[in-house]
């Protein structure tokens, strides 16, 4: 599905409202606009294997209009991709594992890795530009450069073996701009959707960030993938390009008004161009005469002030997310560490009391009527809990749970001192008056449900 056509690749129709041939010229040999008007299709790069710099190049459409319904339900449409790319994503971070041996030991990813690898990133790149409003085409089920409004292309080449190595610890502070820039995305996104959904069209300064972020993720998860050796840069774009009639380093400036040179145009394969490019096919002269307007690097990503600052927004914004989930964490997993000390040193303490109480109904048995021998036994049970209520109180129960561990220390003292009460009797008619008086069945019942109840509690966080 797709909304009202963008003044971008997919969306740019020719002559007669056909399309033309992506990267070729249009009806009567006319390049098609590109990206905004007056501009053409991304010009030629050379992606032969080695053959200088490989970056990971991206293109980006212009503002346009879209469709309010379709942006309204932005996130669900998406669902489906998403859904998609996830089991992708799975079976490329297989193939990663297996590149990442074999560019160990041979110092390049073999091709069909590369392929998908990058044909990867590219899908996740479109999907990332169609949810966050950059581009209102839905974006196609493939890997391949297909026609399409956002557009990545790359190349393979020789890797760094050392580089390949230790590439988990060379991710990191890349892996931590990119991840703070995508939160502030996910939230800066809420404030560009109210926007689109009210007024059709994306503001430019939001465009132009949202883009430049999505570059510099989609390079990260690139150099991650070993599609590329280029550390991920650009996040607050790229400098503008020269005016076409300023002096180059070591050359004479031209005059005023000359335009560009023109060259071949980049087909869908990205065949190695004939000549070296440096600039895209300049579009005909408007019809009411003129020079012809000058064509930018549609690979240049030139950010607005209001654009940067929009960049700058969404790290500050992804790093205080970012600091507080940590927070959070750890937190949670100290509690969890709390919960889990505790629940161990409170089992530990009643295993030691249970010894003895699991002997004492047998042991009693044992004495008949001999009073002092069970009056021993009483006093070893007292000594039991009086140790079980020191060992609670060490237990380093988290204060949450503190209301359990009191009624459970208030229960052992109780049994506590009735069983010090019966050893201590000197009658035979005294032994039997405490107890009667002591109820220890019920007093037991309790003592066992509020130490279940600690038990739970400590193993349910």
């Amino acid at each position: 599905m797709s909304d009202t056509p963008e003044s971008g690749p997919s969306g740019q129709y020719g002559p007669h409202g056909q399309p033309g041939a992506y990267g070729q010229a249009g009806a009567d040999g006319q390049p098609i606009g590109y990206g905004r008007p007056g501009q053409s299709w991304p010009q030629a790069a050379d992606l032969r294997p080695d053959a200088g710099p490989a970056p990971v190049l991206v293109s980006f459409p212009g503002t346009s209009k879209q469709a309010r319904l379709t942006v309204a339900f932005r996130a669900i449409l998406a669902i489906p991709q998403l859904l998609a790319l996830a089991i992708v994503s799975a079976v490329g971070g297989v193939v990663a594992f297996i590149g990442w041996w074999a560019a160990l030991f041979t110092g390049q990813l073999p091709d069909w890795a590369h392929q998908l690898l990058a044909g990867l990133v590219r899908w996740s790149t479109r999907v990332s530009a169609y949810l966050y409003l950059v581009t209102g085409t839905y974006p196609p089920f493939s890997l391949d450069d297909t026609s399409y409004a956002v557009r990545l292309i790359t190349k393979p080449t020789r890797l760094n073996p050392l580089a390949v190595l230790f590439r988990c610890f060379l991710m990191i502070p890349a892996g931590l701009v990119s991840g703070a820039a995508s939160l502030g995305l996910a939230v800066l996104s809420v404030v560009a959707w109210v926007i689109t959904v009210i007024t059709g069209r994306m503001p430019t300064a939001m465009q132009q960030a949202f883009s430049a972020i999505i570059r510099f993720m989609a390079r990260y998860t690139g150099y991650a993938y070993m599609v590329t050796p280029e550390y991920p840069s650009g996040l607050y774009g790229d400098q503008p390009e020269p005016a076409p009639w300023s002096a180059r380093p070591g050359f004479p400036a031209s005059e005023p008004g000359v335009g560009p040179i023109p060259v071949e145009t980049a087909a869908p394969q990205y065949a190695p161009p004939r000549t070296p490019a440096t600039s895209v096919q300049a579009p005909p002269a408007p019809e009411s005469g003129g020079p012809p307007a000058q064509v930018g690097d549609p690979w240049r990503l030139v950010l607005s002030s209001r654009a940067k600052a929009l960049v700058t927004t969404s790290l500050v914004i992804g790093a205080v997310v970012l600091v507080a989930y940590i927070v959070l964490f750890v937190a949670i997993s100290s509690a969890a560490v709390s919960n889990a000390t505790a629940l161990a040193n409170v089992n530990s303490a009643y295993g030691r009391l249970d010894s003895v109480l699991k002997t004492f109904p047998a042991r009693t048995v044992a004495c008949g009527q001999n009073l002092s021998c069970v009056m021993a036994l009483d006093g070893k049970v007292s000594t039991a809990f009086a140790s079980f209520g020191t060992s609670l109180q060490q237990a380093g129960v988290p204060t949450a749970y503190s209301g359990d561990e009191t009624k459970l220390v208030a229960d052992t003292a109780t049994i506590t001192a009735d069983f010090g009460r019966l050893a201590g009797a000197q009658s035979a008619s005294q032994y039997a008056g405490i107890v009667d008086g002591m109820n220890i069945t019920s007093t037991l019942g309790r003592w066992k449900a509020d130490f279940n109840g600690l038990e739970s509690a400590l193993s349910s966080k």
